[in-house]
């Protein structure tokens, strides 16, 4: 988890950065609302500026914060010595030089731990269901896009109980796909696919808002272990976060229409991880990684007209979900 405090470096994990990404995945769940509609909606939640000025409806607390803070590397597939491993399969890219393969150096990161998250204000529940999904499909920090910042919800309690209750975790796009009717009931779980798909209403076809709304949710059908002995051997030993990130650099998109950092556009495929128990999988390691891949609609910048390249978005989340790279 890449995030820091006020000195932009000590990483912290404060709430500020919670509700920033429950807005995100919130806005990411009412694609059918206007620009209107949405603005005063979210106002409503979760406070808004201007002539119409007010505080958000509830407010979060972080009781405890049990982290472990280490040095971790945002992009663990480069090898961060000037050998960079990886140059050769960077597709599209010019050959890197010996500075820019210190894109492998480890900044300070919040590693693993635990932290307890206090909810209050109105309509309660409707927010904790927007906590959770925004657990599951995203995650907080830098390179939430890519895997990092992943958390998962080991219990819960109401005010007047003492003890936590253990919470699962939603495993399947049928449990995912409930909590999503909560805010939008346009999703449906198509089981031919295998995802989750916004089905447009008549009336509301080809008028959907043009920011970025959730289109569909995939879950991997292959486990990541860590290490994961099972991958191709050319892979062997990758975490799920270092073949997301390889992945990234072999279907590499010219057009930037998969993201890019000049102009600032994020990525409209958001991966996150979702750790599981191996035995209730029928696995033997102990602990087991699955990707969720989240399609966002495409609004790259007005400014920028770039050709959407479907095909090379599709291959890298097919990579992701079978766990396996291909020349294709």
């Amino acid at each position: 988890m890449f995030l820091a405090g006020v000195d932009g470096k000590t990483p912290e994990l404060r709430p500020p950065s919670i509700k920033g990404a429950m807005r995100f995945w919130w806005r990411a769940l009412h694609g059918h609302l206007t620009l209107k509609q949405l603005r005063e909606k979210e106002a409503r939640i979760f406070g808004g500026g201007g002539d119409d000025a007010r505080r958000s409806s509830f407010s979060i607390r972080i009781v405890s914060d049990l982290t472990q803070q280490t040095e971790e590397k945002p992009l663990p597939h480069h090898s961060g010595d000037e050998t960079c491993k990886y140059i050769s399969s960077c597709r599209g890219k010019k050959p890197f030089n010996k500075d820019q393969c210190q894109k492998g150096k480890p900044f300070p990161s919040i590693s693993s731990g635990l932290f307890c998250v206090q909810l209050n204000g109105k309509n309660i529940n409707q927010i904790k269901s927007l906590f959770v999904l925004t657990c599951l499909l995203g995650g907080f920090g830098k390179r939430s896009r890519r895997g990092f910042g992943s958390v998962i919800i080991t219990g819960r309690k109401k005010p007047n109980e003492d003890e936590f209750r253990a919470f699962d975790m939603p495993k399947t796009l049928n449990e995912i796909c409930a909590i999503i009717s909560v805010f939008n009931t346009d999703y449906r779980l198509d089981d031919a696919d295998k995802k989750i798909s916004l089905h447009k209403p008549e009336m509301l076809n080809g008028k959907y808002s043009g920011y970025p709304y959730i289109e569909e949710i995939q879950i991997g059908g292959e486990p990541y272990s860590q290490p994961n002995p099972t991958t191709d051997e050319k892979y062997s030993g990758f975490e799920l976060v270092e073949f997301i990130g390889q992945a990234t650099h072999v279907y590499f998109d010219e057009n930037k229409s998969n993201g890019a950092g000049r102009p600032r556009f994020a990525s409209p495929t958001y991966v996150s991880a979702l750790k599981v128990q191996c035995q209730e999988q029928g696995q033997n390691q102990e602990e087991c990684y699955y990707p969720i891949i989240t399609t966002l609609h495409y609004a790259p910048p007005p400014n920028r007209i770039t050709n959407n390249s479907v095909q090379l978005k599709e291959n890298f989340k097919k990579a992701i979900i079978e766990k396996a790279l291909s020349d294709n």
